[in-house]
Formats: C-alpha cells, sequence, structure tokens
C-alpha cells in the first residue's frame, strides 16, 4: 500500500484538486444568461452569440445538466493536467515529479486568469476545455517529430473529429491549431520526408472549424458595424494596434505569470554556469531574465507601473523589455541546449506569441484569453527544467520531486480551502437576501465573496443591477431569477457587507 501510494500520490493529489474545483463552481455572470436563454424570448440573441458552436453546445449542456456537471468538470481538468504533465515528461519515468510541477503551476496562473477559466462554467467551457484538443494534439506531434512512432492510419479519423470539434471553440486556438499542423506536416516532410495522415487530418478538420465558425455573419456585422451584444470589436487601425499592445497585451503575456519568470531566470543561471562554451551574449541575456523576473514579481506582487500620461510612456518601456526579454530567450535556448530540447522549447516560445497575436486586433481582451498562452509558458518552463535536471542534476531528481510534491499539497489544500468558502459564502448571500426580501427590508444587504481574486463576484460590481446588455437585459434580473428571489433588481435598494461582517453580525 505505501509503495502504490508513492507511485500514484501525485494523481491523487491531482483528484483531490478536480473533485473539490469542481463541486466547488457556482453560477457567474454569463453563467445565468446561458441558464435562462432558452426559458426568454427576450434572451433570443444570446443562443447564438457567436461562432464558437461546439463549446457553445458544451456549455448549454452544462447548464442543463446540473447532476453531470461537476463530473465532466472534474474528467476534463484531470485529463488537462495529466496531458500538460505528459507533455513536459516527455515519455519519460518522472511522469510523477512532472504531475506535480504542472498542478503546481496551474494553481500559480495569475488569479485573474485561474478565476474566469478554472474557477467559471462560461470561461472553462471555451477555453480549458478547448485546450484539451491542442494538447492530445501537441503530445501526438512530439512523439511524431522526435521519434519512430508509427501510429496507425484508422486513428486519423479521430484527429479529424478532434479537429472540427477544436475549431469551434475559441478563435485563437482554431487559428493556432492550424499553423501549428502545417509546421508539424513541414517539419515532417523537411526531416523526415514523409507526410502524416493524422496531421491532414487534423488541419483539415480544423479547417472544416474554422470555415464553419468565420462564416457566420455575427463576425462581418461585428466589424462592419459593431456590436450589440457587447462590446467586441475588430480594428486594423495602426493607433488602436499601438494603444491594445500597451494597455493589455503588455500587461498580461508574461510578466503577471512571476513563477514562471522566476524559475526561468533561475534555469538560465544554472545552464550559464554550466555550460562548457561562453557565447558572446549569454551574460547580458542572462542578466536581462534575472531582472525580468524581479520586474515581473514586484509588478504582480506589490505594484504595477501606473501610466500618468496619454502617450503611456511607462507601457512602451514595458512592451520594449518584453521585446528583449523574449530576445534573450531565444537566443539563451540556442545557446544552452541542443536537439529535441532546443526544438521543443522554441515550439513553446513561439506558441506563446501565436496564441497571443490574434489579441491585438480584437477586442475585448481579459485576462482569461491568456489562459492558453499561460499554458505554453508552463510547457516551455516545464521542458527548460527537464532538460537542466537530466543533463545536470540527476542526482537531486528525489529532492526536487519532493519539493514539488509538497508544493502541490499545499497549494492544493489553500486553493480548495478558498474555494470551499466562496462556494460556501455564495450559497449564504442568496439565502439571506432571500430573507430579508420575505421581511419587506427597505434595504437589502448583500454579502461580499471573502476571495473575490479567485473567482468573479457578480456583485463587486453594481453595474449589474442596470439593464447594461441587448434588450435591457441585466445580469441581476437573471441572478434573481435563478435563486428564486421574487424582487425587482433594477429597482431594489442595496448595500455591501463583508463576509466578516455578516459572521459578526450573527455572533452578536
Amino acid at each position: 500500500m505505501k509503495a502504490y501510494l508513492k507511485k500514484y500520490m501525485p494523481y491523487l493529489i491531482v483528484f483531490v484538486f478536480a473533485v473539490v474545483s469542481g463541486i466547488c463552481l457556482f453560477y457567474i455572470n454569463d453563467d445565468y444568461i446561458w441558464f435562462s436563454v432558452n426559458k426568454y424570448e427576450k434572451l433570443e440573441p444570446y443562443r447564438v452569440p457567436n461562432g464558437r458552436y461546439f463549446s457553445n453546445m458544451i456549455t448549454l449542456f452544462f447548464e442543463e445538466n446540473p447532476f453531470l456537471r461537476p463530473f465532466i468538470y472534474i474528467c476534463t481538468i484531470f485529463l488537462m493536467i495529466v496531458l500538460l504533465s505528459g507533455i513536459i515528461n516527455n515519455f519519460s519515468e518522472k511522469m510523477g515529479m512532472c504531475t506535480c510541477f504542472g498542478l503546481t503551476f496551474l494553481i500559480l496562473v495569475p488569479s485573474t486568469t485561474y478565476s474566469e477559466v478554472i474557477n467559471w462554467f462560461s470561461g472553462f467551457t471555451n477555453y480549458a476545455f478547448a485546450l484539451i484538443f491542442t494538447l492530445v494534439f501537441l503530445r501526438f506531434s512530439n512523439k511524431l517529430m522526435f521519434s519512430d512512432y508509427q501510429p496507425k492510419k484508422i486513428s486519423s479519423l479521430f484527429f479529424l473529429i478532434t479537429g472540427v470539434a477544436g475549431g469551434l471553440c475559441v478563435e485563437h486556438l482554431t487559428v493556432y491549431n492550424i499553423m501549428f499542423s502545417i509546421f508539424v506536416l513541414i517539419f515532417m516532410y523537411v526531416g523526415k520526408k514523409k507526410i502524416n495522415l493524422h496531421t491532414v487530418a487534423f488541419l483539415v478538420g480544423n479547417l472544416i472549424g474554422a470555415f464553419m465558425m468565420f462564416s457566420s455573419s455575427i463576425y462581418s456585422s461585428i466589424y462592419e458595424s459593431g456590436d450589440d451584444l457587447g462590446v467586441r470589436g475588430i480594428t486594423f487601425s495602426m493607433p488602436d494596434i499601438y494603444m491594445k499592445i500597451f494597455r493589455t497585451i503588455t500587461l498580461y503575456y508574461v510578466k503577471e505569470f512571476w513563477a514562471v519568470t522566476v524559475l526561468t531566470a533561475v534555469l538560465m543561471l544554472f545552464l550559464y554556469f554550466k555550460s562548457d562554451k561562453k557565447y558572446k551574449y549569454a551574460k547580458i541575456c542572462t542578466l536581462i531574465c534575472i531582472i525580468f523576473s524581479v520586474y515581473s514579481v514586484f509588478t504582480s506582487c506589490f505594484s504595477d507601473f501606473y501610466p500618468t500620461s496619454a502617450a503611456m510612456k511607462i507601457r512602451a518601456v514595458e512592451f520594449s523589455f518584453n521585446f528583449l526579454y523574449i530576445i534573450s530567450l531565444i537566443y539563451l535556448i540556442y545557446a544552452f541546449t541542443d536537439g529535441k530540447n532546443r526544438t521543443r522549447l522554441y515550439i513553446y516560445l513561439f506558441s506563446t506569441l501565436a496564441v497571443t497575436a490574434p489579441f491585438i486586433f480584437v477586442s475585448p481582451v481579459t485576462a482569461r484569453c491568456f489562459f492558453v498562452d499561460y499554458m505554453f509558458w508552463i510547457l516551455f518552463a516545464g521542458e527548460l527544467f527537464m532538460y537542466t535536471l537530466n543533463k545536470y542534476a540527476k542526482k537531486f531528481t528525489d529532492m526536487i520531486f519532493m519539493f514539488f510534491k509538497a508544493s502541490a499539497v499545499v497549494l492544493t489544500v489553500i486553493i480548495c480551502g478558498i474555494d470551499i468558502t466562496n462556494k460556501y459564502y455564495d450559497s449564504v448571500r442568496f439565502d439571506y437576501i432571500n430573507e430579508q426580501v420575505a421581511d419587506n427590508a427597505k434595504n437589502i444587504q448583500i454579502i461580499q465573496l471573502p476571495y473575490p481574486e479567485y473567482a468573479i463576484d457578480d456583485f463587486e460590481d453594481s453595474k449589474i443591477f442596470n439593464p447594461l446588455l441587448y434588450n435591457d437585459v441585466s445580469y441581476a434580473e437573471f441572478i434573481f431569477v435563478f435563486h428564486n428571489i421574487d424582487a425587482d433588481a433594477e429597482n431594489m435598494n442595496y448595500s455591501f457587507i463583508s463576509a466578516q461582517d455578516y459572521t459578526l453580525s450573527l455572533e452578536s
């Protein structure tokens, strides 16, 4: 039993994380619209809000099957972490350590992105669910490109189906899947003089999905006359592109993911001292990585820089620093690594750019849009970590495994505690609203979530009571419908109370 637990403990940690995360999910924001979308005529425009036909279908299935929803969520997030870890492990014997590594860095994803994907039904079904298809193909492609693997032809049908499904989820992943499929075909033809049927099937599937998605009139109408359902837009104006880069891309691309930048800096510094060859610019590039990691920690954990002029000069400086960081990584990968590891590092690094580039032209851009970007940064850091470990530090494997196992356990306990607390107070606050409505209270007190960093708190913004959406729809209206609160949400008087103050009021 002891040996069994030691072998499978990493998976048990992931399972506990997945189960608690799945059970503690609660409705947020667009979830309420999806719940009522087929029940009210004025929500008819929201039934097909975009060309994400597959992920929209999954979202609706989530809403209509509350008993199956946690099970599907648990299986999906468990599979996502195992796939992520498997790609890092790259078919070696260190899967347990890579699983703990993957879970640790997933939990350390910036909290805003975490709350908008992992802890939100609508975000999860679009971004995390869609990522599964890409990770499956990426793992397959690694095996195809870097070994003598000969897959069975019949399995190409699987990649055709997953290609179509993956192409109907989120736009930037559809574009990425097409680009990466073409890269794999070129790589295989140049390196092995082969054209793989499975890659062609995945490419064709994504092209079919892309055609179905982008042929929707919604996108052309948004480009030509704006968006009726929200603030979505497409622009190719250079001033707008510059502003988008400064306001969003620079903020979210990598600097918020301080855990990855710190690990990368430490590994690059270690490789610098271990490297036999002293490349001309290796020292300055390593120094840039170290400085960038310090900058990342400070702006993420202490205080971000604030632009004080319309020119946003500080953002221009930060963008230039990001550019220098990427150039430095490109150079250091060439200087310190070799063979298959070097190729994979370049693939993951350029993948972060490929999944980010579309957001230069579209809006709105929010934290959840960078979830896939962060997953590629985890793959990049994981590949660099495994290369360094296998080449220079094999004797420390057990010690490092113990460190990541402890990190995974501690972070899982913390994040599960946060999720359980938020879930509890989300339930309590609607019971409390119903009590006040039943007592004909003139002012309704609304309890705020204890940890809004890890769950979107609908009531954090009082604008949800205003009819901001199309057809004079307000979020609060359908929040009250879902929770059976018999009150006019838009005309009620309300105030906010913290979870602590609510608890103290009960005790007094």
